[in-house]
């Protein structure tokens, strides 16, 4: 156990570099599900697009696209691609990192021999280990804290659990920093793909010119955020801050609500837009509204999610609180 914290710890002051298993495979866990091969020409014909189609659809056969756990965004986009930039916009102290952290964990479970990245920008890895020991053994904070002093947390099944989730932990970075410690870290896990890269969040992006206006750093953000996803083959899943002008804060934020730039809706595949969170006395647990108010393969829905105050996790309520 006090090994097993010791490395938790030391992962505040790492980055992605450290100490890489020399074959995750002998890791014990699940073996690895097979790659798909990033393109290799930027000029095709149409014999080889229709190719790469068709392997595309064989492929899904045997490895089913993402989802993120919540069935009515899940049936709305019939799952997620790699290559594909999904935006989570939303005011301050909406629940946007409660939501990543929950679709992470959704990605782990479904695709256990799979790697997730998050680049943790605003909440260091600490707390961030905090929030998901609090969803696994759905205990308050107090709690856990409690039995890591007295040396009696039992986290094997959480190690293991989370055995390929990785943190960029760097405070803010540029996109082309992300890109190269994540194709270091596909180097390193080959053949375990990396599934998905989670940003949080968009507005501690540093830009790469620093007399760039707000605007132009926003836009530029929308747009290597999308092409990171391309470069990759991976899942993106961004986080944009909201701001608060706009429609009643329990209602979700309107697509153009996005601060500073309206490239952000422009670029994404998909967007997940959020309201506040409503606690409203003896009506239960409180709750907030949802919305994927962009889907390129179909329509936008709405979705309540209530949220549990003690594990910090999202659920879908069943029947949409119009």
């Amino acid at each position: 156990m006090a090994d097993v914290l010791s490395t938790l710890q030391a992962l505040d002051e790492s980055d992605l570099r450290w100490s890489w298993p020399d074959n995750p495979v002998d890791r014990g866990g699940p073996k690895p599900l097979p790659a798909p091969e990033p393109p290799q020409a930027d000029v095709i014909g149409i014999a080889e697009a229709l190719g790469r189609y068709r392997d595309g659809v064989l492929r899904e056969r045997h490895l089913p696209r993402l989802t993120v756990g919540i069935s009515r965004i899940d049936r709305a986009t019939r799952g997620f691609q790699a290559g594909e930039l999904v935006i989570v916009l939303a005011r301050t102290g909406s629940g946007k990192t409660m939501l990543a952290s929950g679709i992470t964990d959704h990605i782990l479970g479904q695709r256990p021999a799979s790697a997730v990245l998050g680049v943790n920008l605003e909440m260091p890895t600490p707390q961030l280990i905090a929030r998901a020991l609090r969803g696994h053994f759905r205990c308050s904070e107090e709690r856990i804290e409690q039995q890591v002093i007295a040396d009696s947390l039992d986290v094997e099944a959480f190690c293991q659990r989370y055995q390929n989730l990785f943190f960029l932990d760097r405070g803010a970075v540029t996109l082309d920093t992300i890109v190269d410690e994540a194709e270091a870290l596909q180097r390193q896990l080959a053949p375990t793909p990396l599934d998905a890269i989670v940003i949080d969040h968009a507005g501690l992006l540093r830009s790469q010119g620093r007399s760039a206006s707000a605007y132009e750093r926003a836009t530029a953000s929308a747009i290597e955020a999308k092409q990171l996803a391309r470069r990759l083959n991976t899942l993106v899943i961004l986080l944009v801050q909201a701001n608060r002008a706009g429609k009643q804060e329990d209602e979700p934020v309107p697509l153009e609500s996005a601060r500073d730039s309206g490239a952000f809706e422009e670029n994404a595949d998909f967007v997940i837009t959020l309201g506040q969170i409503v606690n409203i006395p003896g009506q239960g647990r409180p709750f907030l509204k949802a919305k994927l108010a962009k889907n390129r393969r179909g329509p936008t829905v709405p979705v309540t999610l209530s949220f549990d105050t003690v594990s910090l996790r999202l659920a879908e309520v069943e029947e949409h609180r119009g």
